[in-house]
């Protein structure tokens, strides 16, 4: 018999003491008008987690943990589960969310309790009351809190305005609410551009491109004067360039772009002789060659 049919048996063998209590409450409340339901579902669709990681290592490698920010490089948890609170401020209807993701996370994937962890990632700089509220306390890592209440306790959360500036801090700084704080992040990655992995490069410029084409995006988040958030396209812009082929540079734009603002010689400029005439007719060759020897002879 195997693992999953050991589970299933046992669990038929158990005493029905939900399906009892929920039956209790049908019998004895239906007759009055009230609605009774047993086994029903509490949400239409399951909740999904911003991000999860799984390790399946014993512990991280170091090359993982040069991609990975202060406390969750730390932990030895098998299962990462990330909670970021963008816009939002950690209150009590985030700590439920989190507890939530935890339990059912944990439940389905049969974890014991040090095989995963769930971090709670703020954007915003979490206030002192807050901190007292939920009894966070800040560790030995700037920006990194954990909870000295039970259940919080569970929950580490990272404020990634207060992270330190090291290396491996400086993506995730992106997204933090502070202006100071992710331009610097901004500026430290395009200085660094050609020490990342093209993947990220990738990223970064898609990233980058879809901010600055979005109204009411990060640049209306932070604050940023249209003043600020040009110097800041135009310094990435010539970051981009510098990193491509002139091929690919105009592989961006369609062939009526390329050439606008050229005066005709210019358009022409390196092209032999047929190549100037690829695509016109005989006739328009001939009519062309008859207005130059008219010009000429006047």
């Amino acid at each position: 018999m195997t693992e999953t049919e050991k589970n299933t048996e046992t669990e038929k063998e158990k005493t029905p003491w939900h399906r009892w209590f929920g039956d209790l409450f049908r019998v004895s409340l239906i007759p009055l008008g009230l609605r009774v339901e047993t086994d029903y579902p509490v949400m239409k669709y399951p909740p999904e987690a911003d991000v999860v990681i799984i390790r399946n290592e014993p512990v991280w490698t170091e090359a993982q943990r040069e991609r990975l920010p202060d406390g969750v490089r730390d932990t030895d948890a098998a299962h990462v589960i990330l909670e970021l609170k963008y816009s939002e401020s950690l209150n009590r209807d985030a700590m439920c969310q989190t507890g939530g993701y935890y339990k059912f996370y944990k439940t389905h994937n049969r974890l014991k309790d040090h095989e995963i962890r769930v971090f709670l990632i703020s954007s915003k700089t979490p206030r002192k009351s807050t901190l007292e509220k939920f009894g966070y306390e800040l560790t030995e890592k700037a920006g990194v809190f954990r909870s000295r209440y039970p259940v919080c306790d569970l929950f580490p959360m990272i404020s990634l305005n207060d992270l330190s500036d090291e290396p491996h801090n400086i993506p995730f700084k992106l997204f933090a609410s502070k202006k100071r704080e992710s331009l610097a992040a901004a500026e430290t990655l395009r200085t660094r551009m050609r020490d990342l992995p093209r993947d990220m490069v990738n990223f970064l410029n898609d990233f980058f491109d879809k901010l600055f084409a979005r109204k009411g995006g990060i640049m209306d988040w932070l604050n940023m004067t249209p003043e600020e958030t040009q110097v800041m396209r135009r310094r990435w812009l010539d970051r981009v360039c510098s990193e491509l082929t002139p091929e690919e540079v105009l592989s961006r734009y369609r062939p009526e772009e390329r050439l606008e603002g050229l005066r005709p010689e210019e358009r022409l400029e390196g092209l032999r002789p047929e190549e100037r005439l690829a695509g016109l007719r005989p006739e328009e060759i001939e009519a062309y060659l008859k207005k130059i020897r008219r010009q000429k002879e006047d």
